[in-house]
């Protein structure tokens, strides 16, 4: 057509840049994916470093229980999580100060303006709970086979670091998300009368519940990896105990779960029930995988340890975290359109107005 020059007479263009502007486009498109998919996968990093941070210490603190025999070696056990545990808050935190500093622009730094107490309190309580974690780890150096009472001194102060860290960052940053979904563009400093009243109205309560207890999974799922690592001599004792506390935190994580679906705000629960085909997907494979855990874990528990399954169990409970903050943030992602999130929780805001650049569907 273009020797004959009838695509000249009949007003049509024959050319190759057609085929290049949509070959342009879809690279594009997939380097907006990749971009996006980045964050999340920081995200879901970073919530699997601080849950082992904030979970570890719980666990060592249960290990003061633990029957003082020579095949056990509870302290070089202890003192191996605890390591673990600080170096995954201390990581974890850097990718958290990272996913922040990524969504500052988009919302995230209208919302904490409001809380600024909240915000100054978290520092505080994050510090403490490193000093605790320090604490117990140079304890268990210094005094590995303790007296009763000195057993349950140190229990304590892993217990309270730890739920220092489970009561207060989980509710913080749930309140956050509820914030951001709902499209609060900011103004009056929120009270304390106020965060309590989303906290309880809203989904951030079941979310922040499922948050600590997932903590207490991927933490034993450390131990696990530790305890069954190819290079190592197999723990049957430690990996048991760890499958132990994977399947009852998943098993728990199940009713949790449910709560968490059935509390979600309606924009929420549309785009994760069907609004979205590739999210309803996923989270279809999130639950497919917390009952491959729940059999995994059984089996261990019931069975004698193999190195193989342990580690499997351990990588599934990683990936579903990782899936699951996907999953999670996809469908708290902020509302786009301002008539559907105007004053949703009964703030005493103004109809929100989206920052340029927040996320979308």
């Amino acid at each position: 057509m273009v020797a004959l020059g009838v695509s000249d007479r009949l007003g049509l263009r024959y050319t190759r840049q057609p085929m290049k502007a949509v070959g342009f486009r879809t690279a594009k498109r997939v380097k907006g994916w990749v971009r996006l998919m980045w964050i999340d996968w920081v995200a879901g990093l970073h919530l699997v470093l601080v849950n082992v941070g904030a979970g570890g210490p719980f666990l060592v603190a249960a290990m003061e229980a633990v029957p003082r025999t020579e095949s056990v070696h509870v302290a070089s056990w202890a003192r191996c999580l605890l390591w673990l545990s600080l170096a995954g808050l201390l990581l974890g935190s850097v990718l958290g100060l990272l996913v922040g500093w990524h969504l500052w622009p988009h919302g995230l730094g209208t919302i904490v303006r409001c809380m600024p107490s909240k915000i100054q309190f978290g520092v505080w309580e994050w510090v403490f709970s490193v000093v605790c974690l320090v604490v117990q780890l140079v304890w268990w150096y210094r005094a590995p086979e303790a007296t009763v009472w000195v057993r349950w001194v140190r229990a304590a102060v892993g217990v309270v670091g730890s739920t220092n860290l489970l009561y207060h960052f989980p509710v913080l940053f749930a309140v956050i998300t509820e914030l951001m979904h709902g499209g609060i563009a900011g103004g009056e400093v929120i009270s304390a009368s106020e965060f309590r009243r989303l906290l309880v109205t809203s989904s951030a309560g079941p979310r922040a519940l499922h948050a600590a207890v997932a903590s207490l999974g991927i933490g034993a799922s450390a131990l696990m990896m530790v305890a069954a690592w190819p290079t190592r001599r197999i723990a049957p004792y430690w990996i048991r105990w760890a499958a132990m506390w994977i399947a009852a935190t998943t098993l728990g994580q199940w009713l949790i779960g449910f709560w968490v679906t059935t509390s979600l705000p309606p924009a929420a629960g549309r785009r994760l029930l069907g609004g979205s085909p590739l999210l309803l997907a996923v989270f279809v494979v999130c639950v497919l995988l917390a009952l491959v855990i729940t059999q995994l874990a059984a089996r261990l528990c019931l069975n004698d340890p193999d190195r193989r399954v342990a580690l499997l169990t351990a990588a599934l409970v990683v990936l579903l975290a990782i899936l699951m903050t996907w999953v999670s943030r996809q469908t708290m992602a902020p509302i786009r359109l301002p008539s559907e999130s105007a004053n949703h929780w009964g703030l005493r805001y103004p109809p929100a107005v989206m920052v340029k650049g927040a996320f979308h569907e």
